[in-house]
């Protein structure tokens, strides 16, 4: 039993004991089908955080310049293709949005369609900056279609 006395000197215990409580094993530290998912879910992540990062402030420039476009009635006629910039800008974004969703479904190893929607959505090219995720997009397509992967996943 032990004293409840703050002052006594505490029982000896090995180096390897004091490792055990001062750092316990993740989860994922030892098991391999979770490091398989998480290695392409945080790579597909990170490239979906930094697509948003360079194509949030182009829409917000392309916004921009459609209203200073739109409010000049002699230039009607180049109207078209600001709006199909937004339109394209504005779906880039949310793509990018989906992607990190999927992402993070896969990393908590939840809602398996969410995940498989956010790699796929990483491969289709939307924008230029698409080939920074095309690789890991495949990589997370071919990691999902994988039986035993798919099995960890809960609804």
């Amino acid at each position: 039993m032990m004293s409840l006395n703050p002052y006594e000197t505490p029982p000896d215990i090995s180096a390897e004991d004091a490792l055990r409580v001062a750092a316990p094993a993740s989860d994922s530290d030892d098991d391999p089908v979770a490091l398989k998912i998480d290695i392409p879910a945080f790579a597909l992540s990170a490239t979906a955080w930094m697509r948003l990062i360079v194509e949030g402030p182009f829409l917000l420039l392309s916004c921009g310049m459609a209203i200073l476009t739109l409010g000049l009635p002699a230039h009607s006629e180049s109207v078209a293709p600001w709006v199909l910039m937004i339109a394209l800008s504005g779906l880039a974004v949310w793509s990018d949005v989906l992607i990190i969703r999927g992402a993070n479904a896969m990393l908590a190893q939840r809602n398996l369609s969410r995940a498989k929607l956010g790699a796929a959505l990483a491969v289709v090219p939307i924008s230029p900056l698409v080939l920074l995720q095309w690789p890991f997009g495949l990589w997370s397509l071919r990691v999902l279609a994988d039986r035993e992967v798919a099995a960890r996943f809960t609804s």
